[in-house]
């Protein structure tokens, strides 16, 4: 019998590989009774949410989003966890150029964009350094620029709020 709890060397569970790949069908059924499992990290600390960012897949993010809602679980908010390398999956998706997941997850949690990594920079910070943010964004993109111009205003004038 299936329990939910195996893994891979990495720590993987069945929620992460399957969000890897893209099976939402699977995803689906495994939330429905393994929910405990949106929550569970793996050896790079990636919750499945960070997973999903990485691969941009925004009906996967709604799936986890929505699952997580159902289960009302208890800690952490997981799109709201760091990586080991600092990043939330809000920081992953502007790295991998995943902007309508960012845009969606800013929707979901708009303090996602005052989120810092360990090394200081904000989401801001990153969708400049990889050029997520450019005269396309602000037309395909309104939350996340809008999000994302009001925390570089804010910077601008010094204010930490």
């Amino acid at each position: 019998s299936v329990s939910g709890d195996e893994c891979t060397v990495t720590k993987a569970n069945i929620l992460h590989i399957a969000v890897r790949h893209e099976q939402y069908d699977f995803i689906k059924t495994a939330l429905g009774k393994f929910s405990y499992l949106l929550c569970q990290r793996n050896s790079d600390n990636n919750t499945p949410f960070h997973i999903a960012a990485e691969v941009g897949d925004t009906r996967i993010l709604e799936l986890l989003v929505s699952s997580y809602s159902k289960a009302a679980l208890e800690g952490l908010v997981p799109w709201r966890v760091k990586n080991s390398k600092g990043n939330t999956p809000l920081h992953v998706a502007l790295i991998f150029a995943n902007l309508q997941f960012a845009e969606k997850l800013v929707i979901i949690d708009p303090q996602l964009t005052a989120f810092l990594k360990d090394s200081g920079e904000t989401p801001l910070h990153l969708a400049i350094r990889y050029r997520v943010i450019d005269d396309k964004s602000c037309i395909l993109m309104p939350k996340l620029e809008i999000s994302l111009f009001a925390l570089y205003e804010a910077a601008v004038k010094g204010d930490s709020t």
